[in-house]
């Protein structure tokens, strides 16, 4: 099967969209859930915040969900983040987004991370020069 590369980009940004959307549920679900418990009178302090964290990063790796042995530190770090979205430390978030969109731009702006691609013609030309037939083509990828 042969797939031109505008169908596979236009196929892969298509699922991207649709991961995006669902992502973004779940986010303003998790949101909305975490903001009633606040409300609700629930103590969400950041020492208890931490703890269901170190649970819940044991459970994934129990699980097999997570390799890494460095709980503590990623526990500290993702508590960190969630207490302070839930206290409204709109800089933090401001800044992180900040960073993110940053490191972002200046990936994209790497001159090295090119992609050839050549054309059908080329391609039949140096599987001619190779000696090879077409039948047995596939479609696959050069790199």
């Amino acid at each position: 099967m042969q797939v031109t590369l505008d169908q596979l980009l236009s196929a892969i940004m298509s699922r991207m969209d649709s991961m995006e959307a669902s992502l973004n549920d779940i986010r303003i679900k998790t949101n909305v859930l975490l903001r009633l418990l606040k409300e609700n009178g629930t103590e969400l302090t950041k020492d208890r915040i931490l703890e269901v964290v170190k649970e819940e990063l044991e459970v994934m790796s129990q699980a097999g969900m997570l390799d890494s042995e460095e709980t503590d530190e990623i526990s500290s770090s993702i508590a960190e983040g969630i207490h302070k979205w839930l206290e409204g430390d709109v800089a933090d978030i401001r800044e992180k987004i900040d960073n993110y969109r940053k490191e972002a731009k200046e990936a994209g702006s790497d001159s090295d991370n090119v992609i050839d691609v050549a054309s059908p013609d080329f391609l039949n030309r140096l599987e001619n020069v190779k000696g090879k037939s077409k039948k047995g083509d596939k479609g696959n990828l050069l790199f």
